[in-house]
């Protein structure tokens, strides 16, 4: 059994101890991010990553706009249907109002 001293100064040593490898294993992030070199292994391979990454977005861009581009057409073929329709059904009624103008007219 330790004394309550003793044992609550191996906790303090302890605590400093994991302090000191978390600012430790931080600034050695930090150095490894700060040599980063088009060259280094890391750079090389973040390169390549984002090369295919632009890739990807080039070829998600080009699927939107495709997309997008047959809703458009698909939603103008809609709309021309309805003009000639309402064209058709505005022939119409001038036919009948003609004929009953004529109608009237005897």
């Amino acid at each position: 059994m330790l004394d309550p001293a003793v044992h609550r100064q191996f906790q303090k040593l302890q605590s400093e101890l994991k302090e000191a490898n978390e600012r430790y294993k931080e600034c050695r992030d930090d150095l490894e991010a700060r040599e980063f070199t088009s060259q280094s292994i890391v750079g090389k391979k973040l390169i390549a990553k984002c090369r295919v990454l632009l890739e990807e977005n080039e070829e998600l861009g080009r699927e939107v706009s495709e997309g997008r581009i047959h809703q458009l057409e698909c939603e103008l073929l809609l709309q021309k249907e309805l003009a000639d329709e309402m064209k058709r059904q505005l022939n119409g009624m001038l036919s009948m109002s003609m004929s009953m103008d004529r109608n009237g007219s005897n």
